[in-house]
């Protein structure tokens, strides 16, 4: 129980392997593939169609400037959008129907997109290995760090972040239909054989009878310890999806 109040009360981004991951996807919303980026653009479209002239010149400066992706406009300009958009012809609104679809099958695809290109790159993960993610399983996204601080080895510091996981009763790692784990590890340290053979095994009992993907991929740092982004894959199955609602529960 105390480990699991530990491990739920330590603060994502505080760690220097995750600072600079933590900046730019969760604060900046950095546009991962082209189908954000679409999505996005779209987005400016349906809204600057409800504003004058002048009002899209002014926000399209002030977005430039500030090299947002999203739209970004003042409090009046938005409440001035929504009186417009309430207020549009039955044509416009099957327009903006249209539209807004169209947003939500971008989104869905950046969001599957971007979490396969989280892995590939890695050595030894393969396109074929990530195809799972389109067919509606239940999946998680999660990451692990050693922090090791010259006391004790990597591997050591990994079985015993694994034993805590074993410990928990809501252990997410129970039973999973394939596990995919791509360690991150600096150029400058690089795994010997014996420990990735050892990192796998360890990930491998955690899988349990499930399939385990495991790949490494050579970062630039001069930080000693190991970084994991893991996917988990479970046995149940989604009811089918439409593309619109699909995505929303990705991270669930």
């Amino acid at each position: 129980m105390l480990a699991k109040i530990l491990w739920s009360c330590t603060f994502y981004g505080y760690t220097p392997q995750t600072t600079q991951e933590t900046f730019e996807d969760r604060i900046k919303h950095k546009m991962h593939t082209c189908y954000g980026t679409m999505a996005r653009k779209l987005e400016q479209k349906y809204y600057l169609n409800y504003l004058p002239g002048h009002k899209k010149r002014e926000v399209l400066k002030t977005m430039r400037l500030a090299s947002l992706n999203s739209i970004a406009m003042s409090m009046e300009d938005w409440n001035y959008c929504k009186k417009r958009i309430a207020k549009a012809s039955n044509i416009r609104k099957k327009r903006d129907y249209r539209m807004q679809k169209r947003i939500d099958y971008l989104d869905y695809r950046e969001k599957y997109e971007g979490l396969r290109d989280k892995f590939m790159g890695g050595k030894n993960i393969t396109f074929h290995d990530m195809d799972f993610i389109y067919d509606g399983f239940s999946m998680l996204l999660t990451n692990m760090e050693t922090h090791t601080y010259g006391e004790s080895s990597r591997v050591d510091y990994l079985k015993k972040l694994i034993k805590y996981i074993e410990m928990d009763s809501d252990n997410e790692f129970l039973n999973p239909q394939k596990l995919v784990v791509l360690c991150k590890v600096s150029s400058l340290h690089p795994l010997s054989l014996k420990e990735e053979e050892k990192i796998k095994s360890e990930f491998q009992m955690l899988a349990g009878k499930g399939k385990l993907v495991f790949g490494t991929r050579e970062v630039s740092s001069d930080v000693v310890d190991l970084h994991f982004t893991i996917l988990i894959q479970k046995y149940e199955k989604r009811q089918p999806q439409t593309y619109s609602d699909g995505y929303r529960h990705l991270f669930s």
